[in-house]
């Protein structure tokens, strides 16, 4: 029995690996691609800060918006405005999902990750910090304006509404949740303003999602693996005998 049990572990190993984080640019700090603000040819006057579209793609995260000539997301950094509008909650940057578009006009924005490879209807951990934007609502400003969603396989796992915040930095709040992944193996992570499209959004950092990917084993695996069934065999038959 022992040994049937050794060759049902061995074959499970074969078919997934745990990995850390299998969110790739979690925390927003690889811009290559981006537009900055003051460069470019894009000026909407500030500095330290990136903007993402179809065309200028964030590392590991699509845009998420049916109309490819707007930005649909901007990553900020700790040094824009000497931090003036929040400090990030994990290195140097976040998102925020409010931006603009060419026009300088305010939208919801929002950004997805496609995740391939996964354990086939494995189960993963979610965890990710969010706060609203430095001293929003104010004023005139709808309750809503921080208002955003999270997706999992394009369904909601979890709406947040009515955020606020009346500091000068960010009151970073974590969230985790347990999901379960597709059968086929491929998922999509999405994170989607909702409310008032008026420049102040919430800000998104340190995004991680852990679980098990399908492992792709080595020749090698399979010949001691083989090798192994082999030896067990042996010592049955001479057992037997």
């Amino acid at each position: 029995m022992k040994k049937f049990l050794l060759v049902i572990a061995l074959l499970s190993g074969l078919n997934q690996v745990a990995l850390a984080n299998l969110i790739t640019n979690g925390s927003f700090e690889d811009v290559t691609g981006g537009l900055e603000s003051g460069a470019n040819g894009l000026n909407f006057g500030f500095d330290d800060i990136w903007y993402f579209d179809d065309n200028n793609q964030l590392n590991s995260w699509a845009p998420h918006a049916a109309n490819t000539a707007d930005y649909y997301a901007e990553v900020r950094d700790n040094a824009h405005l000497n931090g003036q509008y929040g400090t990030a909650q994990d290195g140097t940057k976040f998102l925020e999902l409010d931006t603009h578009n060419y026009t300088n006009t305010a939208l919801n924005g929002g950004v997805t990750q496609t995740l391939t490879g996964l354990a086939s209807s494995g189960t993963f951990d979610l965890s990710f910090w969010y706060s609203p934007r430095v001293q929003t609502p104010q004023g005139n400003m709808p309750s809503n304006t921080n208002d955003f969603d999270v997706l999992w396989n394009g369904v909601l796992v979890q709406s947040f509404t009515n955020l606020s915040n009346n500091t000068n930095d960010h009151v970073w709040v974590e969230f985790t949740d347990t999901l379960i992944g597709s059968a086929s193996g491929i998922n999509t992570l999405t994170f989607l303003a909702q409310g008032e499209p008026d420049f102040f959004g919430v800000s998104i950092d340190n995004v991680v999602l852990t679980g098990s990917v399908a492992a792709v084993p080595e020749p090698q695996a399979y010949v001691m693996l083989l090798a192994g069934l082999g030896l067990l065999g042996f010592y049955n038959r001479k057992n037997s005998n």
